[in-house]
């Protein structure tokens, strides 16, 4: 049974039915698939909890940079970070005054959404405002 790290659930709980005649839980296929993948729950962990790291590094190199980041206090868990560069912030000036919005559902052990705000200058070009 030859399963990739990008084989869908479906497909792996097809071919156990197939080759071994047993009925597997999509959740157990995602747990092995997401194995395969080199992911667990404690990598993913790992790495929303080096967010603040990397947010100070951040205002470190990019002072005028404008960054937040929310963490739920209760739970200690990341609730959403924002950045903006300085040069966005600057540009934004001398931009036409139109900004798009646009959001994607990042498919992972964690339900997340990735927001992206867009503006167009004076050539029609566009710039990434944060």
């Amino acid at each position: 049974m030859d399963v990739k790290p990008n084989t869908p659930i479906k497909e792996i709980q097809s071919m156990i039915r197939i080759q071994f005649a047993e009925n597997v839980s999509y959740k157990v296929c995602q747990k092995a698939r997401l194995g395969l993948q080199g992911g667990d729950l404690a990598a993913h962990r790992l790495s929303f909890e080096l967010l603040p790291a990397y947010i100070d590094l951040l205002r470190t190199k990019a002072s005028r940079a404008h960054t937040h980041l929310e963490i739920c206090p209760r739970t200690n868990r990341f609730i959403r970070v924002f950045i903006c560069p300085r040069q966005s912030r600057h540009s934004w000036l001398h931009l036409r005054r139109f900004v798009a919005a646009d959001g994607t559902f990042l498919k992972g052990r964690f339900i997340q959404q990735l927001l992206l705000a867009v503006g167009i200058d004076a050539n029609g070009n566009t710039l990434i405002l944060a």
